[in-house]
């Protein structure tokens, strides 16, 4: 494994390589009252939390029924994630990027439409263990080529010694999905068609031990497959924190310590397995500063700012603008490093999300 050009097992050791997402030509549908069911499912709570239930969903979405954000917006967004790379950079950190995706086209399956996107979160669709890359099940359907975006990186890693693995490739029909969490009624025989469907960025790496976090049938579909798949030296402990991505509410900042989402922590002795509630706990203090365009549907919520990135076990990428959780990272020992990274809610992802940690120090040991 130390030939690999690969090789992560936590979300803290020293990094020394990374993937920097890349946003241009980032779509969203014209109209929220007209949309597809993963899309919806997808962004529930940020979105769709008590809106009226729908009987029956689009199946097949074109490119006229999309739209691009402001050049404003994409300009500024991708000047930042320049800037997050160059900041990387600084601390010695080998940084690749996607292609970009130069045209936003219409894909079909025979199953249904869709339209491309670009890989822009890239910790989402990827899960990196050891010195494996694994390749893991869309949650939505427009995403189910964006993997195309980074393949030139994965095969060069792949060459060079790095294990390459594809999840199960969902077919998302419509009977696909577990609905239950957001309290539509599935008949109990489409139980037996709900499908593998889950993200890289549901999961934490804690050395041995791995969070899963699970909120529908699809996700603990997904834990099991990924328990299986990895064998006894790990352990993948499923929990329910949030609607699906983890690294909204929850992150560890090195052995010992989480930067906690403040519900999360009021509710950690339900939540959280026994042994992580001994961890040491920073309590996420910040709200976001307002959009600059008020007007635009907030992919992501008011915590985002929390989605921060450890370079190592004491240096923290965040939100230049979290000043509150700065000044806590700073009395917790840590070293923030305040970068700009506008536009995240619209983006729904900050820095966790728009990174992709491939190499980092450190050997497989447990902290649990």
């Amino acid at each position: 494994m130390t030939d690999s050009p690969v090789s992560t097992f936590t979300e803290w050791d020293r990094l020394r390589e990374v993937i920097v997402g890349d946003f241009r030509n980032y779509t969203i549908p014209k109209s929220l009252d007209d949309v597809e069911l993963s899309f919806r499912s997808f962004y529930h709570d940020n979105i769709f939390l008590g809106v009226q239930k729908l009987q029956k969903y689009k199946l097949n979405v074109y490119a006229e029924d999309m739209r691009t954000y402001p050049e404003r917006i994409e300009e500024e967004r991708a000047e930042d994630l320049d800037g997050v790379a160059k900041v990387l950079e600084s601390f010695d950190v080998t940084v690749k990027r996607p292609l970009p995706m130069t045209t936003v086209q219409e894909f079909k399956t025979p199953d249904w439409v869709n339209v491309t996107t670009p890989c822009g979160n890239v910790r989402d669709q990827f899960l990196v263990i050891g010195d494996e890359i694994i390749e893991t099940s869309p949650m939505m359907r427009g995403r189910y080529f964006e993997n195309d975006h980074v393949k030139h990186l994965f095969l060069d890693y792949f060459r060079r010694g790095a294990r390459w693995t594809v999840a199960p490739r969902p077919r998302m029909l419509e009977e696909s999905f577990d609905r239950s969490y957001f309290n539509e009624s599935t008949p109990e025989s489409d139980a037996n068609n709900f499908e593998i469907m889950f993200d890289g960025a549901q999961c934490l790496k804690l050395g041995t031990d791995i969070l899963f976090n699970v909120s529908t049938q699809n996700h603990i579909l997904g834990a099991i497959w990924l328990q299986r798949h990895l064998g006894e030296r790990f352990t993948v402990h499923q929990v329910r924190f949030t609607d699906h991505h983890i690294d909204g509410v929850l992150l560890p900042l090195r052995p010992g310590t989480f930067l906690i989402h403040r519900r999360i922590y009021e509710k950690r002795d339900q939540l959280m397995p026994p042994a992580l509630q001994k961890w040491d706990m920073i309590v996420f203090a910040d709200e976001p500063p307002a959009t600059a365009v008020d007007a635009e549907v907030m992919l992501a919520s008011k915590s985002i700012s929390m989605n921060v990135f450890s370079i190592d076990a004491e240096r923290v990428m965040i939100n230049k603008d979290a000043v509150n959780t700065i000044r806590a990272l700073e009395r917790a020992g840590f070293t923030p490093v305040p970068t700009q990274l506008r536009h995240s809610r619209l983006y729904a992802g900050a820095f966790h999300c728009s990174t992709l940690d491939i190499r980092r120090d450190g050997g497989l040991e447990s902290y649990l």
